[in-house]
């Protein structure tokens, strides 16, 4: 393992992990922390220089109806077959956005709900603070904005991880509560 602390070499790494955006966001930026002074005194390691590498951990895509299971079984409000139907439907008729490792599996995901917010964002445990759905809200709030929505979301009031990356990524957050009731008649009765 190197250590870089040549700028030409800093600057270089600055430029590959650019070209590999959005998922070499959480190292990209602490790159250009490096190059613009470095206030928090870190020091990159790599591999091996000039030829270093960077393993592609995960995919962006989309989530389809074949996870349903997998969504109701993890969304904190699912477990029963009135949630499956409402998430079966979200999957069918609108934007979601999913990280997949090398399999295909998903690691972190965002559905979108009938009033165009971010809903069910979800990392699984095992792959939590890889800076996997910072990089799906990003994706997910470009994707919105150049469809011509609004990127906005609800979240739990028990959920402060979420509340603190929402903040983190410029979110703000609407004074009081938001409590509504979702009826679709489009859904069979269960």
């Amino acid at each position: 393992m190197l250590i870089l602390t040549c700028p030409a070499q800093l600057q270089r790494l600055e430029g590959a992990l650019r070209r590999s955006l959005p998922l070499t966001l959480p190292v990209y930026g602490a790159v250009m922390n490096i190059n613009r002074g470095n206030p928090a005194g870190l020091e990159v390691v790599v591999d091996a220089w000039p030829e270093f590498a960077w393993i592609r951990r995960c995919r962006v895509g989309s989530l389809t109806p074949a996870h349903v299971d997998l969504l109701n079984k993890t969304w904190r409000y699912g477990g029963n077959a009135r949630s499956r139907q409402y998430l079966e439907e979200l999957l069918r008729l609108f934007p979601n956005l999913c990280l997949r490792d090398g399999a295909g599996q998903p690691l972190s995901w965002a559905l979108t709900d009938p009033f165009g917010a971010g809903t069910h964002g979800y990392t699984l445990p095992a792959h939590r603070r890889s800076g996997y759905m910072w990089t799906v809200m990003v994706l997910a709030a470009r994707r919105a904005q150049a469809r011509g929505f609004p990127a906005f979301g609800y979240t739990a009031t028990w959920n402060q991880a979420m509340q603190r990356l929402q903040e983190e990524l410029g979110h703000q957050r609407l004074p009081g509560l938001c409590s509504y009731i979702l009826h679709n008649p489009s859904l069979k009765q269960a």
